[in-house]
């Protein structure tokens, strides 16, 4: 419910000039509902996928390069820090739900793209591994749909960059073909 009403709201204004001072109060009285919340969540899980959706969502809003943002890129990775506490919460309790290793993958790849954009090389190759693994994990229990594919092709792609900027040629090209295969079978989908 939360992360519907903060996603709609902020669709309906990024694009509205002078909204800045509207989409900051957004984000801090969602950071300050959230960090209430989060008290009494528990082991709910509905209410803890709930609360994952919304810091990463915040994240976006914060400084997420390639969206309309508030330039925030630090605070964005502190909000996906969040969201990512609580999909490891989630995959360790519900390992089962598929939407739990989605949410987890999903995660660690908006975070290590603003890694690789703030220059942590290393510590995007780390999330892309394990955000990779996560999904192939997955993708042996259920069969693949659009959103595990895109989430493979993309972490690849940033994979292929985090990797070449640390010098590691061989394992970036081979990510790049990696991560082209998988767009590929995204593009078949779509078609």
């Amino acid at each position: 419910m939360v992360y519907k009403f903060l996603f709609d709201f902020d669709v309906k204004i990024r694009q509205v000039p002078g909204t800045t001072a509207a989409r900051e109060l957004l984000v801090s009285t969602a950071l300050q509902y959230l960090d209430r919340l989060s008290n009494d969540a528990g082991n709910d899980g509905a209410l803890q996928a709930e609360m994952q959706k919304v810091y990463q969502k915040i994240g976006d809003v914060q400084g997420m390069y390639g969206l309309p943002n508030l330039g925030r890129p630090k605070d964005a990775i502190a909000s996906y820090q969040k969201a990512l506490a609580i999909s490891r919460s989630l995959m360790a309790t519900h390992p089962e739900v598929r939407d739990n290793t989605r949410s987890l993958a999903q995660c660690l790849a908006r975070l290590a793209f603003l890694q690789v954009r703030e220059k942590d090389f290393a510590g995007a190759v780390r999330g892309l591994k394990e955000a990779l693994a996560a999904e192939e994990k997955s993708l042996q229990r259920f069969p693949p749909e659009y959103p595990d594919m895109r989430v493979m092709g993309n972490g690849y792609v940033y994979l292929s960059t985090a990797e070449k900027n640390l010098g590691e040629i061989p394992a970036a090209v081979e990510a790049a073909r990696q991560g082209q295969d998988w767009m590929a079978r995204c593009a078949a989908i779509r078609n």
